[in-house]
């Protein structure tokens, strides 16, 4: 399993959750690219460089991220993990503690 520091998460402009990983020369955006094939809702925005939920309707932005999460780790073997450099962006406090918790508990 390959652990990936997300450097951001954050909820867009029109309100769907963007997290970031590091992009590095092993593994990045050609590995990135695949998340879709789950037919989740989870899909690679090639812009952004992020993962990316559509926007939420029944589901929260905590609960988004643990669907990201899990994807990346079961469908590409990436484990996703938050660190003190993480960013948070327009991320109430309360999600932020929700999905630091999931993020810990799942790598």
């Amino acid at each position: 399993m390959n652990e990936v520091e997300i450097i951001k998460v954050e909820v867009s402009e029109n309100n769907n959750l963007l997290v970031s990983p590091v992009i590095g020369e092993r593994i990045g955006e050609d590995l990135y690219q695949y998340i879709y094939r789950m037919a989740t809702g989870v899909y690679w925005d090639k812009e952004k460089q992020s993962f990316a939920s559509p926007v939420p309707r029944e589901w929260s932005h905590s609960q988004w991220f643990e669907n990201i999460v899990h994807c990346a780790k079961s469908e590409l073997g990436v484990a996703l993990v938050t660190t003190p450099k993480t960013r948070w962006v327009n991320i109430s406090e309360k999600e932020k503690e929700k999905m630091v918790s999931y993020a810990s508990t799942n790598t």
